[in-house]
């Protein structure tokens, strides 16, 4: 027997596209790499609809545009809560987690009984707590200081506990004091052993630590000199990591002579080096710009990062009353910032799975690597590039066998798509409760005119609908 002809899904599936270096929002929407990949199934030239006053048309979309930034991909239900309560009294319930009771994660997880102390199950335990997590914002935070403050599990190989500890370390201080943070995470194991800090002594100062902890972390490119980052390696030598993954400081080993380190002279230790850089006037305007691309839009202007400036100066550098500037920002609602950034593959995995009701396992991880993510292992201390990255073709041709192989598993979400009757209903019932009800009227059409000539006369198969939504450039973008 002959082998069926492909299905447009197939083809969905098969067709390759490369991104341009450089890739804007509109050429993205506009029939770029997204239209190709799915084999020009959705057509091309499909347009956002632009709004003359720069904000969102409706409620509902700015509610799911907040749910979606500040966490990852909502349900109806959490989009139906942030609507009626509004989006000032759902970013403040975001913004202070610890109102929130997440008991029944902490029952889910205990259920799992995740080892831990290697590496794929700790990867799995935190993807569960990004689908499940009633703290989505804690979550998503965790995720940002991630991929800045970077570590992998490939320096710590016999000691993968020293990941799990990192990871816990940020989600406690995600939402906290800069200082806390910073100050923690330069004696935190994992990262001693990822930028070579373990070992360092006043004999033999390594420096990599501290030129990272400038260039990427904290001030970027062109506020410090060469001097700088030998007097911050002095400052921070003598903590260390045993074969136990106890980390400990040795004075022995710490240089107690006079330092100068960005214009301060003293015998400077870890948290004196801390408080210099955190005085230093493009630490805030370089924190508070990682924020705003990552949860609003690319090269904000100087206007745009001036409330995270201020809030980090009045605050004594407090992460919460940055982000709260952030999402509090008119800017942050804008036509400029809805659906203007790739979504990584952490927000796409996980966002689905809470959009569905879908409970992810270690393929779904294996997934999420291919599509060039992979939990605890960023590709080098820069972290992860994003953007148009994300969907240059192996990792665009993996979202799109994610995606397929994800819409055909049974979910109470899936089985209620396929009620409708008319094609034309069932897509506006996949469109809402994927895309908040915004798609372009031609991806809208394609999709219509594909479920009539799959089904005619007959239903629509959810998964069908699912992926043909989820594959759509809207869906790609968060």
């Amino acid at each position: 027997m002959s082998d069926p002809a492909p299905s447009a899904l197939d083809a969905a599936v098969a067709a390759p596209t490369t991104l341009p270096p450089r890739v804007s929002r509109r050429t993205l929407i506009g029939g770029g790499a997204g239209l190709a990949a799915v084999g020009g199934l959705l057509g091309t030239g499909l347009l956002l609809r632009e709004r003359a006053d720069g904000q969102l048309l409706d409620g509902r979309q700015r509610a799911a545009h907040l749910l979606r930034r500040a966490g990852f991909a909502p349900n109806s239900a959490e989009v139906d809560a942030a609507l009626k309560a509004g989006t000032a009294a759902t970013a403040d319930a975001l913004l202070h987690p610890e109102r929130i009771d997440d008991s029944a994660l902490d029952r889910r997880l205990a259920a799992d009984a995740f080892d831990l102390s290697r590496v794929p199950e700790l990867q799995r335990w935190w993807l569960v707590r990004m689908t499940a997590s009633r703290r989505p914002l804690l979550e998503k935070m965790t995720l940002f200081w991630h991929g800045l403050l970077t570590s992998s599990y490939h320096k710590t190989a016999n000691l993968p506990q020293l990941m799990a500890t990192q990871n816990q370390f940020l989600r406690t201080h995600a939402l906290g004091n800069l200082r806390d943070l910073l100050v923690g995470i330069s004696k935190d194991g994992a990262m001693l052993r990822w930028l070579d800090g373990t070992g360092s002594t006043r004999r033999q100062p390594n420096e990599n630590y501290a030129r990272e902890l400038m260039e990427l972390f904290t001030m970027g490119v062109g506020n410090y000199s060469e001097t700088d980052v030998r007097e911050l390696s002095r400052s921070l030598t003598g903590w260390n990591v045993d074969s136990a993954g106890k980390v400990a400081f040795r004075p022995a080993a710490h240089d107690t002579g006079t330092k100068t380190f960005l214009g301060r002279t003293g015998n400077l230790g870890l948290e004196e080096a801390i408080d210099i850089i955190l005085a230093h006037p493009a630490t805030p305007t370089h924190l508070a710009t990682r924020m705003w691309e990552y949860f609003v839009y690319p090269s904000p202007s100087a206007a745009d990062i001036k409330p995270l400036v201020d809030a980090y100066h009045h605050s004594e550098h407090d992460a919460r009353a940055m982000m709260a500037a952030l999402l509090g920002s008119p800017q942050f609602y804008s036509n400029r910032a809805y659906r203007a950034l790739v979504k990584s593959p952490s927000e796409l995995t996980a966002g689905v799975a809470r959009q569905l009701g879908l409970t992810l396992d270690a393929t779904d991880l294996s997934a999420m690597a291919a599509m060039g993510q992979a939990l605890l292992d960023p590709p080098n201390v820069a972290g992860w590039a994003g953007g148009p990255e994300w969907l240059v073709t192996g990792a665009w041709m993996a979202r799109m066998r994610w995606l397929l192989a994800t819409s055909g598993k049974h979910s109470s979400v899936l089985a209620g798509l396929t009620g409708a009757a008319r094609p034309e209903d069932a897509v506006d019932q996949a469109v809402r409760t994927l895309l908040d009800g915004n798609i372009s009227d031609g991806a809208r059409q394609a999709i219509v005119d594909h479920a009539r000539v799959a089904r005619p006369g007959g239903k629509v198969p959810a998964a069908d609908l699912v992926f043909l939504v989820a594959a759509t450039p809207e869906y790609q973008l968060a």
